[in-house]
């Protein structure tokens, strides 16, 4: 399927080249075909123009967006595929503005199931829904809005959805864990998706609010660095949050009992090299 990459350019830049990731393959290759379009201050400029979009004029509840882009512009956004892992506050937000955009095509992955402190900020789910799995619930929700809208679920954490995921064109990470965000961050490099990842925050002391924020975090692999390349990843919380459920349960209990933390599970070295784990 066709695929749109986001890049930064200047004048400092003579030439450059344009490859894709064949997944299959697990390789880069030149693309069959390619477009290019610049971004400058007096509009989008065509240097490669794209052969011309076929298909349906984009529905009419679209409308005031094909106003502001153009159909064709709309039609990208129809063929989009997006990635949303994390469907709590921040992705349920989400999911709803890209599902009303028009995205046409939604990859969902959490592992967890509505609790009744979620219904406040959860738009697809309602009091008979406590206990349901998220995914088939968000999913329900994207069809209802957008009945020819494709979904895939993945009721497990992201690192087990690493198949459905490198297909996706963009990837939104709406975690609390830096276990997601390390998974997450090697899966865009790995197979070259623009990743975005999102977070708040309240920060509460003796039951008042101390202070409140949030991030957006954008990697571009080949553009920019990547949540390791910024510091954004605590390796030892990402560690522990990567464990299986049964050893972190009983890790938990041998040394909660003992009085103790948690251990660094990585034992002072990145298991990814072997070598000494990032301070």
């Amino acid at each position: 399927p066709p695929r749109s990459t986001l890049f930064p350019y200047t004048t400092l830049f003579r030439s450059f080249s344009i490859t894709e990731y064949h997944g299959d393959m697990d390789r880069l290759q030149s693309p069959v075909a390619a477009s290019l379009t610049i971004a400058t201050r007096a509009g989008l400029v065509d240097v490669f123009k794209p052969p011309e979009a076929g298909g349906p004029a984009p529905s009419e509840t679209v409308d005031r967006q094909v106003r502001l882009w153009g159909a064709r512009c709309q039609r990208k956004i129809d063929g989009l595929c997006a990635g949303i892992v994390g469907l709590g506050g921040t992705g349920s937000a989400l999911l709803q503005l890209l599902v009303r955009m028009g995205v046409g095509t939604f990859v969902l992955c959490d592992p967890d199931t509505v609790e009744p402190s979620n219904l406040s900020r959860l738009p697809y789910a309602f009091g008979g829904d406590v206990g349901r799995p998220k995914t088939r619930l968000a999913a329900g929700y994207v069809k209802k809005t957008a009945r020819g809208a494709r979904v895939v679920t993945v009721n497990d954490r992201v690192q087990d959805a690493r198949e459905a995921l490198k297909g996706c064109d963009v990837l939104f990470g709406c975690v609390d864990n830096d276990g997601a965000r390390l998974s997450l961050n090697e899966i865009a490099l790995k197979y070259f998706i623009p990743y975005i990842d999102t977070g708040t925050e309240i920060f509460l002391e003796d039951g008042r609010v101390q202070d409140m924020g949030g991030q957006v975090r954008v990697v571009v692999p080949g553009a920019t660095g990547c949540l390791e390349c910024a510091g954004a990843i605590d390796h030892e919380q990402a560690g522990q949050s990567l464990l299986p459920d049964e050893e972190a349960t009983v890790r938990r209990a041998l040394h909660f009992r003992s009085g103790r933390g948690l251990p660094d599970v990585w034992g002072g070295r990145d298991p990814r090299n072997g070598g000494p784990a990032a301070a």
